[in-house]
């Protein structure tokens, strides 16, 4: 049993490693090839745990060749369209000017029900408000709505809404994040400043806090429910 707990620790930190450095993109939205590689690994990963007589670099290095691999299929993918196309695709389009293509669908074996479905998501409920989509690689579907269906931009109103600013998380859960800080353009003394306005002795007492490039902020207290 601590044989088993001990190779799982070390292939868990193994496949850690190994997704940093093929890319955040394996964590989300996976192409074929991505897929196929989270798969393997899985499936390797598993194999020592199970088995005590297989030792852990049974599996290390098997992970490791399918990392350089993946790397060097991506590296390859940017640099030749032709590869790229042969592994991961290319978008196809599904719906024109209001007008499903059958034929496409049926190529992609996507019922009528799973079109709908997405629209309804991206809360478009006719088809003929639909002037373009698109199944992408990964399968998602993009959509381009009419513009006279589109809701309503204020500079289409003539609207004036001011310079545009980020909110920055800069104190999560009592912890300052310096990185948001920088974003936001604001330093330790600002902090400081807004937490004695606050009634706050020490960032430990704030949940949350957000503030943008205008230094306005929104600040949550540890305990209450705003």
């Amino acid at each position: 049993m601590a044989v088993s707990i001990g190779k799982a620790i070390i292939l868990y930190f193994v496949i850690m490693i190994s997704l940093r450095i093929m890319g955040k993109r394996q964590i989300g939205e996976l192409q074929p090839t991505e897929l196929v590689v989270t798969i393997l690994i899985s499936n390797i990963a598993s194999l020592p745990i199970e088995d005590v007589n297989i030792p852990v670099l049974g599996a290390i290095l098997p992970i490791a060749t399918i990392v350089c691999l993946e790397v060097f299929v991506s590296y390859l993918s940017l640099r030749f369209r032709r590869v790229r196309e042969l592994l991961e695709g290319d978008y196809r389009v599904i719906i024109q000017n209001g007008v499903i293509d059958q034929k496409e669908l049926a190529n992609l074996r996507f019922s009528l029900e799973d079109i709908l479905e997405e629209l309804r998501a991206q809360g478009i409920f006719d088809i003929r408000d639909v002037v373009f989509a698109a199944v992408e690689t990964n399968g998602k579907i993009s959509v381009y709505q009419k513009k006279s269906e589109q809701p309503v931009t204020a500079s289409q109103m003539g609207i004036e809404t001011g310079p545009d600013s980020l909110f920055t998380l800069v104190v999560s859960d009592g912890t300052v994040l310096e990185k948001g800080m920088r974003l936001a353009g604001v330093d330790q003394k600002w902090l400081k400043k807004t937490l004695e306005q606050e009634n706050c002795s020490s960032v430990k007492e704030v949940f949350l806090l957000t503030v943008n490039q205008l230094e306005e902020y929104y600040l949550v207290k540890r305990g209450t429910q705003e």
